[in-house]
Formats: structure tokens, C-alpha cells, sequence
């Protein structure tokens, strides 16, 4: 639950600055010791627009797993790396195990859209 609530911190602070991580999940979460943790990787990291969201042209390989329903359109906002948060802190808590596992990623997304969460 710390390090959950050191990501969060960490997480505010990139909303403050108007940053969207777009990648955020277990594997990109460093332990400096037993209570430090550190959020890293941000090669997908973007700057929000007038409208406080980043639209992306293009698809590429992306997390699909932590990523909410709209973002398969290619939109993010804060509330995206909220979900990433949440799905984030699941695996904190299940021991590191892997979001959805066994689900066809593209049996998520259509479950996902449809509202079944």
C-alpha cells in the first residue's frame, strides 16, 4: 500500500505538470529499497494540449491491458493513467500477476467498450 500511494504522489505530480505517462504499470515502477518506489519509462509520456488530452495519429505497439476503453481510440487524458493507476495497484496487490490473464486482448477491448468492466 505504500508504494501504491508513492506512485500516486508521483502520478499527481506529472497531472500538475500537465504530463500524460501512457505507460504506466508494475513493470515501470522501481524500488529504490523496500520503501522507495520510483516511477520510470516515460518513452510514451506526452504533454497535454489546450483541451488538457493528447490525441495520437498513429497505433503503435502499446499496453493495451492498462490502458481504458477510450484509449483505443488513441485519446488520453489524466483519467487514462488513472485506469493505468488502478490496474497498476491491482497487480501491487495480487503479488505481481499479470491484468486479465488468460483474456484475448481483443475479447478486452470489445468487453471493455460494451461496458462490461
Amino acid at each position: 500500500i505504500k508504494i501504491c500511494y508513492q506512485v500516486s504522489i508521483a502520478m499527481s505530480y506529472l497531472a500538475e505538470k500537465k504530463l500524460i505517462h501512457r505507460d504506466l504499470a508494475a513493470r515501470n515502477v522501481l524500488l529504490v529499497s523496500e520503501d522507495i518506489a520510483k516511477v520510470s519509462d516515460f518513452g510514451l509520456s506526452r504533454k497535454m494540449n489546450e483541451f488538457n488530452c493528447y490525441e495520437t495519429q498513429a497505433h503503435g505497439k502499446w499496453p493495451l491491458k492498462w490502458y481504458p476503453p477510450d484509449a483505443t481510440l488513441g485519446k488520453f487524458d489524466e483519467k487514462s493513467d488513472v485506469w493505468s493507476f488502478g490496474i497498476t495497484a491491482w497487480e501491487a496487490t495480487s503479488y505481481g500477476a499479470r491484468p486479465y490473464q488468460g483474456i484475448e486482448i481483443s475479447t478486452l477491448i470489445l468487453s471493455l467498450q460494451n461496458g462490461h468492466r
